[in-house]
This record gives structure tokens, sequence and C-alpha cells, in this order.
């Protein structure tokens, strides 16, 4: 490039000096419409280095970010899962109590009032010819009741009306048997 500069300049020689003046006029507008486009270019060279820069550090941060709240979210879903935990056991203690009240009231009830509900339990598993799910919670009460009634009555604590109630038992027990070995 240097060749060709030293080859121009001995031409540029050779030509008049009006020719030579605007010759050298266009040369030197040349170069700093290059000078202009070579400073542009550093600028815009520079603003696009200094975005990505802040590029890079926005996405650093945004993945900084990312692993705290995913940090944040673990320990809360642990924190949280251990909650639901307490609160099912709860609400699962106080239904078990909730049950054990009634079955300790439904043993209460008269003896009577127990075969009463019992044989209701047992026409409606006849006539259906199977014991859905709400009739097996109602033995199974029913049974605890009973069961809670006969020990009072071993122990001394219940006082009978004679043969009568040991018939109603009787006949319950059977009841309950048929319903559980016959279904």
């Amino acid at each position: 490039m240097a060749d060709k500069n030293l080859e121009d300049m001995d031409e540029l020689r050779k030509l008049s000096p009006e020719t030579r003046i605007e010759r050298l006029k266009v040369l030197e507008e040349k170069r700093k419409k290059e000078l202009l486009e070579t400073e542009k270019l550093i600028q815009q060279s520079v603003a696009e280095i200094k975005a990505e820069e802040t590029l890079k550090e926005e996405i650093e941060e945004e993945e900084k970010t990312q692993r705290e709240l995913l940090k944040l979210d673990q320990e809360e879903g642990a924190s949280l899962e251990e909650t639901v935990q307490n609160e099912k056991q709860l609400i699962l203690d106080e239904e078990l109590g909730n049950h054990k009240q009634y079955q300790m009231k439904l043993s209460m009830e008269p003896i009577t009032d127990l075969y009463d509900k019992l044989r209701g339990v047992y026409q409606d598993v006849v006539s259906t010819g199977e014991m859905n799910e709400q009739q097996e919670k109602q033995l199974m009460d029913l049974n605890y009741a009973m069961q809670h009634k006969s020990e009072a009555i071993d122990h001394g604590e219940y006082k009978t009306a004679g043969d009568k109630i040991e018939d109603i038992m009787s006949a319950s027990k059977s009841i309950l048997n048929y319903i559980r070995h016959g279904v």
C-alpha cells in the first residue's frame, strides 16, 4: 500500500498545479471520510462490547436470582410439606377422636336400640345382597358398642332386665356373624 501511495505521489507531481490541488483535495476528503468511518466503527465496537458485558452481567444476575429462588422454594416446599403433614395428622387425630366419642355414645344407648340399628343394617344387606362401605362402618361401630356393652355386663356395670337382654345380645351376635361371614 505504501508503494501505491508513492506511485500516486509521483503521478501527482507530474500534474499541473491546479489539477494537482483538485486531486489532493479529493484525496483529503476521501481520507477524512475514511477517518470518520473509522472513528464511527471504533465507537460502535466499543458500544457493542459494553452492551455484551451488560447483557452478560444481567444474565449472571438473573441466574443468581433463579438459584436463590429455587433454594427458597425448596426450603419453603419442605416447610410447607411439613405443615401439610402436621395439619393432616391433626385432622386425622380429631376425626379419630370424634369417631371414638361417637362409638362411646353409641355404646351408652340401650341394647334394644343397638339391636334395632343392627337389624336395619341386616335388612339392608340382605335386600341388596352386598354390603357397602357405609354399612361396613356401621357394623364396626355397632360391634364396638355391643362389645363394650357385653364387657359392662360381665363386670356388673350394666344392670340387665333379665333374659330378654341376653336373648337380644345373642341374636345381635348371630346377625353380626351372619353379615360378616354370610355376605
